[in-house]
């Protein structure tokens, strides 16, 4: 969430944020939206979801008010003070079914609020669709040896992906 943090810079308004549940809090959704940028995350596992509350949009699917809880150590006073005490977010459960792997029920959050514009199903599919890239990357880094990628910045994992690229590539050359 940090290094997220620090690359807000980089996000444009209206654009869509997916991401896993660690980014899945009140202060990363609230500092989001203030930007305008959407946010599509997996809900953390210590937030439950009670369908019965909020504004239902359809079966495992609602509109909810999220309260600000007190302020993180990290939160400088300023910041704590410009977020809103309550956001609008959206819960909604779908199945993930990975080849191969059990039927999984999923809690998604989102700030895309409009069940008409953003049907639950596109949002399912969308979440979906990162989680075979996060797949992806896995097998790659499984394939690369890259499993523990140890730098703390940006800067220094791609120098390390580098660094690691080149060794392939010397170590195991294509005749």
């Amino acid at each position: 969430p940090a290094l997220l943090r620090g690359m807000f810079d980089r996000l444009n308004k209206k654009d869509l944020l997916l991401a896993d549940a660690c980014f899945c809090s009140f202060f990363m959704l609230a500092l989001l939206m203030q930007r305008k940028v959407h946010v599509l995350v997996h809900q953390h596992q210590r937030r439950k979801t009670d369908f019965r509350e909020g504004r239902r949009l359809g079966p495992n699917d609602h509109v909810v008010e999220w309260h600000k809880p007190i302020r993180p150590e990290w939160m400088d006073q300023a910041t704590y003070a410009s977020l809103p005490d309550t956001i609008t977010v959206r819960e909604l459960r779908i199945k993930v079914t990975p080849r191969g792997f059990r039927t999984k029920q999923v809690t998604l959050v989102t700030t895309l609020t409009n069940g008409k514009r953003y049907p639950r199903e596109a949002l399912g599919d969308l979440y979906r669709q990162r989680w075979h890239v996060e797949l992806d990357i896995r097998s790659l880094k499984v394939t690369m040896n890259l499993e523990d990628l140890r730098g703390r910045t940006p800067e220094m994992v791609r120098k390390e992906i580098w660094a690691h690229w080149v060794w392939v590539n010397l170590a195991h050359p294509v005749i």
